[in-house]
């Protein structure tokens, strides 16, 4: 398994009632596969992404995290099925972002409904996914982090499901203000992109001809 190489991982989307859907990736198998081997499953991270991002933001530290033992100058990745796991790791994407439902849109996005969606889902993974785990440890970066903290000093029955939590570059005020302007920020990024795209073909151009060597380069 070389260094861009992803782990094995599992999708487990979770449609509440509602009709809202949220995506869920697991890495590291769910409790039935360790009961099903007669092994008692390692603690779970639960990890909420930023704002503008998605679960596949996990999914490098995840490759890491479980398979912490991993030579990665053998070029040999451990196989999924081996019961070497100390800890498991599972990610959501949070209401429109990525896979996950656009239910209300990004106009209507708020903390307070990130704060219930990370509630619903955490409980749902937990019953259904991990209810034989001793220890999950929440993680959240940005703005999930205060989505996490938030949701969690809110309601005593859900910290009490935590054994910990870890947050990653937390600035509630700025998250909280970007999430109505995600769509103008990525459509500026990809007008951008295209325009810094046209000035390196034409500084490619220019040093073409007057470096040819470098160039062919």
């Amino acid at each position: 398994m070389t260094s861009n190489t992803i782990a094995p991982h599992e999708v487990h989307d979770i449609t509440f009632s509602s009709g809202d859907k949220f995506h869920v990736v697991v890495f590291g198998g769910i409790d039935a596969e360790y009961t099903r081997r007669g092994e008692t499953p390692p603690p779970v991270l639960f990890c909420l992404h930023g704002a503008g991002m998605s679960c596949s933001s996990y999914f490098s530290l995840s490759t890491h995290l479980i398979h912490p033992q991993h030579d990665e100058t053998d070029g040999v990745g451990m196989h999924p099925d081996e019961s070497t796991d100390v800890v498991r790791v599972v990610a959501y994407d949070m209401r429109c972002h990525g896979e996950s439902t656009f239910t209300g849109g990004e106009a209507n996005l708020t903390l307070e409904l990130l704060m219930d969606d990370f509630s619903a889902v955490l409980r749902a993974v937990k019953e259904t996914l991990f209810p034989d785990t001793p220890r999950l440890y929440v993680v959240g970066h940005s703005l999930g982090g205060s989505v996490a903290v938030n949701a969690l000093s809110k309601e005593k029955e859900l910290m009490n499901m935590v054994a910990g939590v870890v947050l990653l570059d937390v600035v509630e005020g700025t998250a909280k203000l970007s999430l109505k302007h995600m769509t103008s920020f990525f459509r500026t990024v990809h007008i951008n992109l295209r325009v810094w795209r046209r000035q390196n073909v034409g500084s490619y151009n220019v040093a073409a001809m007057t470096t040819p060597t470098a160039a062919a380069q």
